[in-house]
Parts: structure tokens; sequence; C-alpha cells
């Protein structure tokens, strides 16, 4: 088994959040301070070649032009979280440079639901509180709709909670 990772982008707003803006951690941050002081760090995307099949782990909706040339991935988990509030430009260019660069024959959508939601309870999609930062749900599910229409041999799956994924059979 093999992993690669390259650094990548995290989907960002302009104008919304120094956190999501100004990803670099460059020294400890002593509280109190706001919530926007904290910082995110780097994003990153990680490809695992395994005997039985290779799988591409996209956490957010952000790329880097180029980056995952020459990869392929039978699955990709493709973060699509605040990929709604982004232009239709935007979105052609996250898929080109992510999911259609890879050829894969699934995509599994990750890091769209409700981040505040406890893990025991029911699904619950987008928040209020994270509309603040990302919203546009009903734009990402249109246009994830939309390639699935163009792309027919390419399955779309949601993970199941709390089961067993087998990536290969």
């Amino acid at each position: 088994m093999a992993c690669w990772f390259t650094r990548s982008r995290r989907w960002t707003h302009a104008g919304r959040s120094r956190a999501l803006d100004d990803p670099e951690i460059d020294s400890p941050l002593v509280p109190p301070v706001g919530a926007f002081d904290y910082r995110l760090g780097r994003a990153y995307v990680l490809h695992v070649s395994h005997p039985r099949g290779t799988w591409l782990i996209v956490g957010s909706a952000g790329f880097v032009e180029g980056a995952l040339r020459g990869l392929t991935a039978d699955t990709v988990f493709l973060g699509i979280g605040g990929l709604g509030s982004q232009t239709d430009a935007y979105r052609e260019s996250f898929w080109r440079e992510t999911a259609a660069m890879v050829a894969p024959r699934r995509i599994i959508p990750i890091h769209f639901d409700s981040l505040t939601a406890p893990v025991t309870g029911p699904f619950r999609g987008p928040v209020k509180a994270l509309a603040f930062l990302s919203s546009g749900g009903e734009k990402t599910l249109s246009f994830l709709r939309r390639k699935e229409m163009e792309n027919p041999g390419l399955l779309f799956q949601t993970l199941p909670r709390f089961d067993e994924v087998v990536l290969f059979e």
C-alpha cells in the first residue's frame, strides 16, 4: 500500500473569515481570543494505492490547478462543504481539477453535513450557524445531480452512518 499527499487549498469565501483566508499557523494562540482568530491550518489531498484499488480524499472544496494530474482513483471522497456559495465557474473548475482529473468510478461526497450535530443524532445537513460560512446547499446538490447525469458510468454514494464501508470487493 502506498500513500501520497499534496498540499491543496481550502474552500474560501472572501471577507467571511480570517481563519479561512489565512490558514497558516505560525505561533500558538493564547486565549482569550475571538473565534475568528483561530486558524485552520493547511488542506491536503490524500491518495491511497492499495492492491485492491485506489482512493482519493479531497477534504475541502478547494483545489490547486494541475496538482492531481497523472493520478487515477477508483473512489473519490469529495469535500463539498461551501461549494454552493461559489460561482458556477468555480464549481466547474473544482470538478475538473478533482473528480474529473482522476477519472473515478465512484464519488462519495463528504464534509457537507452539520458539523455541530451530535454524531449519534440524525443526519441534518447544513445548519444555520454553518450557513454563515458555507451557504448554497441547493446549488451544490443541483451541481452534483448534473454531474451524475453527465457521467452515466459514475456512481454517486453517501456514507452510511456507523456501518462498515467496503471500498473494493
